[in-house]
């Protein structure tokens, strides 16, 4: 059991260190993801259709309002999206944001 439990341990140490990662995130002064400008970056990341990683993280947002507004989704013509559920619910308001921008949804 000596190598079996040597692995245990190892996996309880990387738990641990995980949590405390985790945890170090929710404080200010503590969160070294912000305070290097990580999500500054992430809001500020933008694709060919816009801004990519806007809305993935609302908790994380430093000052950068969550979501998007309809003027900011661009003109979406010729592209094909699928949106599964979108019989009702947020699937529903998604495709349909989607296909009043252009999108063949």
């Amino acid at each position: 059991m000596g190598f079996l439990g040597g692995c245990v341990k190892v996996s309880a140490v990387c738990v641990l260190l995980f949590a405390l990662f985790i945890g170090s995130l929710y404080n200010d002064e503590t969160n070294v993801l912000k305070r290097v400008g990580f999500f500054r970056y992430m809001d500020g990341f933008q694709r060919e259709r816009g801004p990519y990683f806007v809305g993935m993280l609302p908790a994380m947002h430093e000052g950068t309002p969550w979501g998007f507004t309809h003027e900011e989704i661009p003109d979406l013509t010729g592209q094909t999206i699928l949106v599964t559920g979108a019989n009702t619910g947020l699937g529903y308001w998604t495709a349909y944001h989607l296909a009043k921008k252009g999108a063949t949804v």
